[in-house]
């Protein structure tokens, strides 16, 4: 068997694409591997019948430029080139070398020929995903941050450059110390070599100050991040200036704030256009116990129970329709099913190749929310009795009034006052006066239902709005025995008695609820004088 016959039976026995070309640069020949990556013919062809192939002029001039620096200089060289298949594109890199004689002299150029179209694929694809992310902490209303273990910049985001007053990534391979005080940067250093030694996360509120001297209060988190043999640090870091101004406003006391602060970790989290989470940061998986990235690709209605999913989908309509950022409260259960209340900003972006995302963060705000709840009930309730306040009644009432006059029900008002109260106080102090207001507060509370609402609306006047009461003469007397009761039950160096007006009124829209009142007071004072 001739010799250049044998090599390239072996070429043809390659498990790589392979193909040998004469220095006159005539003829090729194609082994089956590579003649599969490129679907060209197996065996020996014409050059020139590789150029009459689409595109084949162009690829052709490479080549040739190529395999003559080969074969002038007899120095290996390297070319890629892509061309369509039926299933895709496809990019080849070649290795272009000199097949010596034993004399030395150039017999032909060896090539070695590998298909590179997934590793291209997978290098596109990372640099979307650093895009998309990238784009995504540039658009949040946190700084975020990387640095090497001495403490080199090697990511910052937009908000991160603009504190350390360093634009156009002139942060890059720098340390805190070229920007900020001195002090500062001591303290963070500190701070992120801890945190390297422990191999901890470590979360803190404390003051920050800018590279142009500005301080603020800011909650920083930051945590190890290990990559093959090297170790990093990285943090998040919102500003709570505003939230700690309006915490000292509500007079609550330092350690409480400590105490929300360190109870209150930042969440972070992003969805696509269709809703589904493509990025979720640790603090939201641990808070919720979402593990090894099950939640990546599902919805809220795939995450979360209907009655909680609806209005986290609604919200995001919103902004998508809207286009722009919204405050919220929103309330998520924890893996306890206890329920907890969220501030959450919530925000639309695009990366650079226009699709579309919605990126979110969380504060919790449930013990803050508990203590607005419990001002608001104290607000409108009176000490002495427990019962509503003037303002606690009217707040209720009034709602109750219009779903009364919607539903076309009756119902009665009564307007109660403590006979001789100021005597009982001249006479026998104001310790008894308050006993005399005290238990006319529990026989009207006793005496009506649940539904019915009773308030404390003076000194010693009293309301009930009773709903749907069938027999107002039967509760009025029941009212009074029970009162009767007390005298006889109680040693009381004073008799109580108390006169009740009523105005009954059903669905007429043309009387107001203050008009109902001041009928209801009339009536009272007929019965005080005795005027039935």
């Amino acid at each position: 068997m001739p010799h250049k016959q044998l090599g390239d039976d072996l070429l043809d026995q390659m498990p790589i694409g392979v193909f040998r070309l004469d220095p006159k640069l005539q003829r090729i020949h194609i082994n089956h591997r590579l003649a599969r990556f490129t679907g060209w013919p197996v065996g020996d062809n014409a050059v020139a019948d590789l150029a009459r192939r689409p595109g084949g002029a162009a690829e052709l001039k490479r080549w040739t430029e190529a395999i003559a620096g080969v074969l002038a200089d007899g120095e290996e060289r390297s070319l890629e080139f892509a061309f369509e298949r039926p299933e895709g594109a496809r990019r080849i890199v070649a290795r272009l070398a000199p097949q010596r004689d034993e004399t030395g002299a150039i017999v032909a150029v060896l090539g070695v020929a590998q298909d590179i179209s997934e590793w291209r694929a997978a290098e596109a694809a990372l640099a979307q995903s650093e895009e998309r992310f990238r784009a995504f902490m540039d658009q949040m209303p946190v700084i975020a941050w990387i640095k090497d273990g001495d403490g080199h910049y090697l990511y910052a985001s937009q908000a991160c450059a603009h504190f350390l007053g360093a634009p156009d990534g002139a942060w890059r391979g720098r340390t805190d110390f070229d920007f900020v005080p001195q002090g500062f940067a001591r303290d963070c250093r500190e701070a992120d070599l801890e945190v390297l030694r422990s191999g901890v996360a470590r979360r803190a509120a404390g003051s920050a100050i800018d590279a142009q001297g500005n301080a603020a209060e800011w909650l920083m988190s930051r945590f190890p991040v290990q990559h093959g043999s090297e170790r990093y640090i990285a943090g998040v870091a919102t500003d709570i200036t505003e939230q700690r101004r309006l915490m000292s406003a509500l007079s609550e006391s330092q350690e409480r704030i400590k105490g929300l602060m360190d109870s209150s970790p930042v969440l972070v989290w992003m969805k696509d256009h269709d809703g589904r989470y493509v990025y979720m940061s640790r603090s939201f998986e641990e808070r919720f116990a979402y593990r090894n990235g099950e939640w990546h690709g599902k919805n809220d209605a795939e995450l979360w129970p209907e009655e909680v999913a609806r209005p986290f989908i609604e919200n995001d309509a919103t902004i998508r329709r809207e286009g722009r950022a919204h405050e919220l409260i929103e309330t998520a259960p924890d893996p306890d099913g206890s329920l907890r209340h969220w501030w959450v900003l919530k925000f639309p972006f695009q990366n650079a190749a226009g699709q579309q995302f919605i990126g979110g963060v969380g504060i919790d705000m449930t013990e803050r929310k508990r203590a607005e709840d419990d001002a608001r009930l104290q607000s409108q309730t009176d000490e002495l009795t427990g019962l509503y306040n003037r303002r606690g009644f009217f707040a209720l009432a009034e709602r109750q009034h219009q779903l009364v006059l919607l539903e076309r029900k009756a119902c009665a008002l009564l307007f109660v006052d403590i006979d001789g109260l100021k005597t009982i106080n001249d006479r026998y102090g104001h310790e008894m006066g308050d006993q005399a207001i005290v238990m006319t507060g529990e026989v009207l509370r006793v005496s009506v239902r649940d539904s019915d609402i009773v308030a404390r609306i003076g000194g010693d006047e009293f309301v009930v709005l009773a709903m749907e009461c069938s027999d107002l003469v039967a509760l009025r007397e029941r009212i009074l025995q029970r009162i009767e009761d007390y005298n006889r039950r109680e040693s009381l160096p004073f008799r109580l008695s108390a006169s009740i007006g009523i105005s009954e009124f059903t669905t007429d829209p043309g009387v107001s609820f203050e008009q109902r009142l001041t009928e209801a007071d009339a009536r009272m004072y007929k019965a005080k004088r005795g005027q039935r």
